[in-house]
């Protein structure tokens, strides 16, 4: 098999693996959980664990010591099936002293309710933050302007979609995974496809230009700036950083005029 079909296979082995876990119900207790999949300008979440299992932010806890608030939540089936969801969140790992801002892989019930790997990790499929990390009480703000800004607790300015001023009305999370900004005619404006972090879902797209870069570890999300993969005109290489970058591994395409590689 081909090194890049094997990486492919391995992603989506992992992926699946993930998903297929077994099962518990969350702190969600009594009502269907009612966080929305989109949400308006002029709209902020504060980062909290104290977030019951009702209302619009729900937190929750794994039992390795990872921890999520979700604030906007969508299911890839259509009610009234339950299995695999995407979730905007914030996420972090016990102590929860570094929160992160992203988009996380959930399960919820056939009745709604939020449903968490009784083994297992938190699966973070991308995130905003990884070079800086934010504490409890940071704010995220969907402004009046368009952009979406976190800010640490003591009001820096940390991440930024970068939006201002460009005709932003609203935000959704698909149920391909993807944070989307749209404009009044629901075209994209920014979305998270667009800067992946890690890993790649489907439908999403490695183009020239874009970055993989690995967490630190699978409870450390910072960055490690040892290696990454990335694309070029010519196909898909693989480079550990230095000065300059060092080639391990590259995957040429051919052309599609010749059939020759590039």
């Amino acid at each position: 098999m081909p090194p890049s079909d094997l990486l492919c296979l391995l992603l989506a082995s992992a992926a699946a693996a993930r998903l297929l876990a077994p099962a518990g119900r969350a702190h969600a207790q009594g009502d269907l959980f009612p966080t929305p999949a989109s949400t308006n300008v002029s709209t902020s979440w504060a980062i909290s664990l104290k977030a019951g299992g009702r209302g619009a932010q729900q937190s929750f806890g794994y039992m390795d010591g990872m921890s999520v608030s979700v604030f906007l939540l969508q299911s890839v089936q259509a009610p009234p099936q339950g299995g695999l969801s995407f979730a905007a969140c914030f996420y972090c790992a016990a102590p929860c002293a570094d929160f992160y801002f992203g988009v996380c892989i959930l399960q919820v019930d056939s009745g709604g309710f939020l449903s968490w790997p009784n083994a297992g990790t938190l699966q973070v499929v991308w995130s905003a933050n990884r070079d800086r990390a934010v504490r409890e009480n940071a704010t995220l703000s969907f402004t009046a302007g368009g952009d979406l800004l976190l800010r640490d607790t003591d009001g820096s300015l940390v991440w930024s979609t970068r939006t201002s001023d460009q005709s932003v009305a609203g935000m959704i999370l698909t149920k391909s995974g993807n944070l989307v900004l749209f404009d009044r005619k629901n075209a994209p404006v920014w979305e998270s496809f667009s800067h992946p972090a890690d890993c790649l879902l489907p439908g999403q797209q490695l183009v020239e230009g874009m970055r993989l870069t690995p967490n630190a570890s699978a409870t450390n999300w910072t960055i490690n700036n040892q290696l990454y993969v990335t694309v070029r005109a010519d196909g898909l290489y693989a480079f550990v950083e230095s000065s300059p970058p060092q080639l391990y591994y590259q995957r040429q395409c051919p052309n599609p005029e010749t059939g020759k590689r590039i």
